[in-house]
């Protein structure tokens, strides 16, 4: 059945005919109109125009099928190139980024190494010693005035126990004095004698500390100065002083020692004290002249004054 205002391609034996028909409005009548096709389409076969306009229809929508997928696709790519140069800027970015890292690293890392650097040549060329241990006493570094005071390399010290270089007598104390108190106070300072491999002793006045880190076992850092030429100095001085303490005790002549720019008594013999009358502690730091006259006293009773 044909639609409302359709056209009808009517056939008979002798002619074609096209029919129009219009429905009328509020009616169930139908305007037609009934033509010969050839007064329509002139000799033209009636059915080729809509032949036409189907193929033209056809072209026009496969047309706009391929440029609408054509302008998809152009919006796919652009899409797509916009992303991509958006990940180009981001790599690029990260890669600047990645560069001033570097670059900082690297500035870093040479920094510390000219650090780490004077640090060795200080470590190694002052002449204090300078080394680290465990809490057991043994060695975890040393300096060259370590290694060189003791006489072996410094692969031979390190591991070993600093009383490894001490007397049998120092030996003791260090373990049951030098480091439970250095455990207990976190410091201690005072001085000790290593032995070196040749046999000559180094008396060294240390100064020592624990060093406690996160996450790290805590250790001794140590230094010290050697002071064997002090030492022994102090000593032959007080050798000395002692046999000459032994002689002024032993004559019969009262003996003074006596304060040149003070003229106080700074030390007397027992015969000294006699003559005197005093104790030392009454005497001491007295000037001299109160015991001692030009004219007679003292002086005439074998009473010897040294000057310092």
């Amino acid at each position: 059945m044909a639609k409302p205002g359709s056209i009808i391609h009517i056939f008979n034996d002798s002619n074609e005919m096209m029919a129009f028909r219009v429905p009328v409005n509020g009616t169930p009548f139908w305007l037609v109109t009934v033509l010969p096709a050839t007064e329509l389409f002139g000799s033209t076969k009636p059915w080729y125009l809509p032949m036409a306009l189907g193929a033209l229809a056809i072209l026009l929508l496969g047309g706009i099928g391929i440029v609408w997928k054509g302008i998809a696709r152009n919006l796919v790519l652009q899409t797509r190139l916009e992303e991509s140069s958006k990940r180009e800027e981001e790599i690029l970015e990260k890669n600047r980024e990645l560069h001033q890292q570097i670059t900082e690293r690297q500035r870093v890392e040479m920094a510390l190494r000219e650090s780490e650097k004077r640090y060795r040549d200080l470590f190694d060329n002052i002449s204090d010693f300078i080394f680290t241990h465990d809490l057991k006493g043994r060695f975890l570094t040393i300096n060259a005035a370590v290694s060189k005071a003791l006489g072996y390399p410094p692969e031979t010290i390190i591991g070993k126990s600093l009383a490894d270089f001490m007397l049998p007598e120092y030996q003791t104390a260090f373990y049951t004095q030098y480091l439970p108190q250095l455990k207990s106070k976190g410091h201690l300072s005072g001085i000790t004698l290593f032995v070196s491999r040749d046999g000559a002793r180094h008396y060294v006045a240390f100064k020592n500390s624990l060093v406690e880190e996160d996450g790290k076992e805590t250790y001794v850092r140590g230094s010290g100065g050697d002071i064997t030429a002090r030492k022994l100095a102090e000593d032959e001085l007080r050798q000395s002083e002692e046999h000459l303490k032994t002689i002024m005790d032993a004559i019969h002549t009262g003996v003074m020692v006596i304060d040149a720019e003070t003229h106080g008594i700074l030390d007397l013999n027992p015969f000294a004290l006699q003559m005197i009358g005093a104790s030392r502690e009454e005497v001491i730091e007295q000037p001299w002249e109160k015991y001692v006259t030009p004219t007679g006293g003292l002086i005439q009773r074998r009473l010897l004054t040294i000057s310092l």
